[in-house]
């Protein structure tokens, strides 16, 4: 729980790190999570056969860290128009994924 809190972005759980000067306020919660999504993008790139700079995994890397901290939005009634949670999640899954348009058929 912990670990999940600190990278979705839980304010109230990045304020107590913060406040609690963390290894004499040498920890950075912003400094975690990069390091944690480069690992990811990096693993599923070389997976993938795919080459990536270290300038396109910190960007990627900070992308990733605004989409968590935005996710504990997500439930609200404003954001969700009307949609159950689950087809929304789908929805801005497929966005993120295929881009705005649908992807075509056999693709």
């Amino acid at each position: 729980p912990l670990v999940s809190g600190l990278l979705r972005g839980d304010r109230e759980m990045l304020s107590a790190m913060e406040e609690m000067n963390i290894m004499g306020g040498r920890f950075s919660v912003v400094d975690l999570q990069a390091a944690v999504y480069a690992y990811f993008l990096r693993s599923a790139a070389r997976e993938q056969g795919i080459a990536m700079s270290e300038d396109e995994v910190e960007r990627r890397s900070k992308v990733l860290a605004g989409l968590m901290y935005t996710a504990t939005l997500i439930e609200d009634e404003t954001i969700l128009q009307g949609l159950t949670l689950e087809a929304y999640s789908e929805a801005l899954a497929d966005v993120v994924i295929d881009g705005i348009l649908p992807r075509p058929e056999g693709r």
